[in-house]
């Protein structure tokens, strides 16, 4: 894949083949939270930023501030809620401006005989815990991960960031 390097609002930003950019020079925590979410604004700086939303309805890591999406008062979901379907979430995390579930989906170390599952483009297979040994999960959106190991992981039109693995999905501005 080759990149065209184009400037923008201080950041080189190189488009490669398949509607992605990406993002050059942010490669610490406190870089990435200095570049614009969708809109042009931050989400957040830190991970202090950001909360769960984890109900019958919605599993997602939004601002503190804001309100979270309304869910049906009437649906019942027990112990069932939405973040169990992704198989729970330990930490939420401000990355590159933007709260995620902070999935971990570092694919390096691998090392279960599992066959890694094929999943539709924008999601990679989260990494789970088997004993002892980091093997293939379900498939998540890659936009919820700590990171991802290619920028061809990241959704078709999103934005890469990062000089070198790990690298981030953000959606575009």
């Amino acid at each position: 894949m080759s990149y065209r390097l184009v400037a923008l609002a201080g950041l080189a930003l190189a488009c490669g083949s398949g509607g992605r950019s990406f993002v050059d020079g942010a490669t610490d925590g406190d870089e990435l939270g200095e570049i614009p979410a969708p809109g042009g604004q931050l989400q957040c700086r830190r991970d202090s930023d950001c909360r769960l939303v984890n109900d019958c309805c919605t599993c997602a890591a939004i601002n503190r501030r804001e309100l979270p999406a309304a869910c049906d008062p009437a649906r019942v979901c027990g112990e069932a809620t939405a973040c169990v379907e992704v198989g729970g979430v330990r930490q939420i995390r401000c990355i590159a401006g933007r709260c995620v579930l902070g999935l971990d989906c570092d694919v390096a170390l691998v090392n279960c005989r599992r066959v890694r599952p094929l999943c539709p483009g924008g999601q990679v297979p989260r990494i789970v815990l088997a004993g002892t040994q980091r093997c293939w999960g379900e498939c998540v959106e890659a936009r919820q991960c700590l990171a991802v190991s290619a920028c061809r992981e990241c959704a078709e039109g999103d934005q890469c960031v990062g000089t070198s693995a790990p690298f981030h999905c953000i959606p575009p501005p």
